[in-house]
């Protein structure tokens, strides 16, 4: 199978045709381009006026390259079909439909991208120490990456747009020692600069979960709002849903 570098032809061009065809493909990703890694794709094609001799092509990019390999062999005839095949690891993925002729010569094509989303853990969004562990809270052992201090209102913010589509945090409060007291709720946000904030409310030893959809724009996490006068820690684990590592 021949390789194909990514710089050599742009994503979405206007047909490298021979003069005398007419040949057309169009494509969609069935539920959209926006997918878990190593989740079933499914993509719906129509192709026109195939020229006889013809042969139809499905190419992805592949590796660190991200070089384009064939990865499906069409059916070719006109008309419309669809194939199924497995997203690619996390990250931003072009998919190519070529039609060639006999010569193996380019006829036209089509491009998409895909975008493959993985989750990472929410340490990776805040500058400092993640304090990992795991603790009871309730009837679960929670696994957390912060602990917030009782007596703080504490705010993680990222500066940058993301690539990240949901955030789903795990939440548990605990006295700060076995002998101080503890009562009230604490209020934990997820904010962001082009949506309203997601919010919950965290009482003592009670387990508590919040997700909320990302729009890409910076975002932050806000800890124990609204303190109460007694303090008590809160515990945080989580991940961030991202089409790259870093998240951004």
């Amino acid at each position: 199978m021949a390789l194909i570098a990514a710089t050599m032809l742009p994503l979405l061009a206007a047909p490298i045709a021979d003069a005398a065809t007419t040949a057309g493909v169009t494509f969609d990703f069935s539920n959209g381009a926006r997918v878990d890694a190593g989740s079933s794709v499914t993509i719906n094609y129509s192709i026109t006026n195939l020229p006889k001799g013809s042969h139809v092509e499905l190419r992805r990019e592949t590796g660190s390259s991200h070089t384009y390999k064939v990865i499906k062999t069409l059916k070719a005839v006109s008309g419309k079909g669809s194939v199924t095949t497995t997203a690619p690891t996390q990250g931003r993925w072009g998919y190519r439909i070529f039609i060639l002729n006999s010569k193996n010569e380019t006829l036209t094509y089509r491009g998409h991208w895909l975008y493959a989303y993985k989750n990472i853990s929410i340490s990776k969004f805040f500058s400092y120490k993640p304090d990992n562990g795991s603790i009871g809270i309730g009837s679960h052992l929670l696994s957390y990456n912060v602990v917030a201090d009782g007596a703080a209102w504490d705010v993680f913010t990222t500066t940058h747009k993301s690539t990240c589509r949901a955030i789903s945090l795990k939440l548990g409060r605990l006295p700060e020692s076995s002998i101080m007291k503890a009562d009230g709720k604490r209020t934990v946000k997820v904010v962001q600069t082009n949506a309203a904030a997601a919010s919950v409310q965290v009482p003592v030893d009670t387990y508590t979960t919040l997700t909320a959809k990302l729009t890409g724009a910076p975002f932050g996490v806000h800890l124990n709002e609204d303190p109460s006068f007694w303090p008590a820690l809160t515990y945080v684990g989580g991940t961030v849903n991202c089409y790259t590592p870093s998240g951004f």
